[in-house]
């Protein structure tokens, strides 16, 4: 009997819990129970289940007490928390961290001790210690640091990873990966260029978001629905992969999402943050997933001179937030 895509995903995370300590069911029967298993709580979850593990190995213990929780060293967070290098990988695990612990030491109740099961909020705490609103405000600066590219440029990427970027990969298994995901990773990054969307849009697009023959792509923010055009440089990518997605990935006709991962399910933004790194460790051009928006941006700025109706096709709510790409 066939297993559905929403089941395997249950499963998961239903072996996440299994295999983590009580601590994070009772979190889970308290704040989320009666929610529906999604990719965010899964992800969620996964992340914790991470922590914990992490934090066990490091205090070299088989389980982990309320006690060594509530008084993990700061420097235990830091130690997870650092290899975190961009904005977009930071800002969700210290999040998800800090509602972890925000539950236990406002909303849960230890009915012996009269008060929250912890006494004390570690990450909180962290965030203090490690000025935690300084190194997100240095993170963002350091990505706007990146050059901004031109068109030759962003041919020159395509170019590279579709041609050469396999000549550093050391490892049969490396580049055995390449070969099944590389028109996937090129199409992602193409529509990045060809479009400035977020990473965030990317990967909430569906197959039928895209319509090759318009040359256009449909992206959901909020409540509104805007269509932008796919330069030309980008199609080709596009549409080598959506001729050959099912076989790649011998997806089930149920997946809408655009791009699929090997486990025929939408792409993470984690993953797709992951392919454009690794692209620009080898590549003598550096960039961001950031740095691509802004330079499409600069690009479309130079073509149209129309700063307005680039607000509006990039979901800009303020004018300003466009000052940085007028600078040249």
């Amino acid at each position: 009997m066939k297993i559905s895509l929403q089941k395997k995903l249950e499963n998961r995370f239903q072996d996440i819990l299994n295999n983590s300590p009580y601590i994070l069911t009772e979190y889970f029967l308290s704040s989320f129970n009666g929610h529906p298993i999604n990719q965010n709580l899964y992800k969620r979850f996964s992340e914790l289940a991470k922590f914990l593990r992490f934090i066990k190995t490091s205090l070299q213990k088989e389980l982990i007490s309320v006690k060594e929780l509530e008084e993990l060293p700061i420097e235990l967070v830091e130690d997870y928390i650092q290899v975190s290098t961009s904005v977009a990988a930071m800002k969700p695990i210290v999040s998800i961290l800090q509602s972890f612990f925000d539950y236990y030491t406002v909303y849960s109740y230890d009915i012996n001790k009269r008060r929250p099961i912890f006494y004390r909020n570690v990450i909180s705490e962290w965030k203090v210690a490690f000025d935690y609103d300084k190194r997100i405000k240095h993170l963002k600066d350091k990505q706007i640091e990146f050059p901004l590219l031109n068109l030759d440029d962003f041919k020159n990427i395509l170019f590279y990873y579709d041609n050469n970027y396999v000549l550093y990969l050391h490892t049969p298994a490396k580049i055995e990966n390449w070969k099944k995901n590389k028109h996937r990773n090129i199409a992602m990054i193409a529509l990045l260029m060809g479009t400035g969307i977020r990473l965030e849009e990317l990967q909430g697009l569906n197959l039928e978001d895209i319509d090759l023959r318009k040359r256009e792509i449909l992206v959901r923010r909020g409540s509104s629905k805007t269509r932008i055009e796919i330069q030309d440089f980008a199609l080709p990518y596009l549409k080598e992969y959506v001729s050959w997605r099912r076989k790649w990935y011998s997806s089930d006709s149920s997946e809408r999402a655009l791009f699929i991962n090997s486990s025929k399910m939408r792409v993470s933004v984690s993953l797709a943050t992951s392919i454009i790194s690794s692209i620009s460790k080898t590549h003598h051009l550096k960039f961001t997933a950031t740095s691509i928006r802004r330079s499409y941006e600069r690009l479309l700025l130079d073509i149209t001179g129309d700063i307005l109706a680039i607000k509006e096709n990039q979901g800009y709510r303020y004018l300003n937030s466009l000052e940085k790409i007028m600078i040249s």
